[in-house]
């Protein structure tokens, strides 16, 4: 069902690829492959592994691929999806206000119990303290412990290739 590939988590993946490929492989092997959002800011180097969808005849659930729209409707795309299919599917989105826009659609699969992804590009803490453009920091828009707060167990942090290899390889 899904296509070969020459990655394997059990060979070294810090040295042989990205974080952001290796967690798009973990949820290709999960049968994870719908993503909406929009492809720019923080999330453009998760969406560069990913075939865009321009047409309804490209699609393949055989393949990761991405489906470009605005961020609030990119939100509720995992639900549609999930009740249209039975699989999950997953919504990316980069930093600042698209994030509040995007996880409304968050909020109402789990309210609705439906299994969703939600993938949101936060800064670098290299970039504390040096203005960046999207401050997820307590200074800014002090996203992570929101997403805490709401989801308990549910928000995963993934800051190195190594978080994956322990818990979802």
């Amino acid at each position: 069902m899904f296509l070969k590939t020459k990655f394997s988590l059990n060979k070294a993946p810090s040295k042989l690829v990205s974080c952001n490929f290796a967690l798009i492989e973990i949820l290709r092997r999960w049968g994870i492959n719908h993503y909406a959002g929009v492809n720019g800011g923080g999330v453009i180097k998760v969406a560069q592994h990913l075939l865009p969808i321009t047409s309804t005849e490209e699609q393949c659930n055989d393949i990761s691929q991405m489906l470009t729209m605005n961020e609030y409707v990119a939100g509720f795309v995992p639900l549609g999806h999930f009740l249209a299919t039975g699989t999950p599917a997953v919504t990316l989105l980069t930093t600042g206000a698209a994030t509040k826009l995007g996880l409304c659609g968050l909020t109402e699969a789990k309210l609705h119990n439906i299994p969703a992804v939600y993938l949101v590009a936060l800064n670098s803490t290299h970039s504390h303290d040096t203005a960046p453009l999207q401050d997820v920091t307590e200074h800014g828009m002090n996203l992570l412990p929101q997403l805490q707060a709401e989801l308990g167990d549910g928000c995963v942090v993934i800051d190195d290739v190594s978080t994956i290899e322990k818990n979802y390889a």
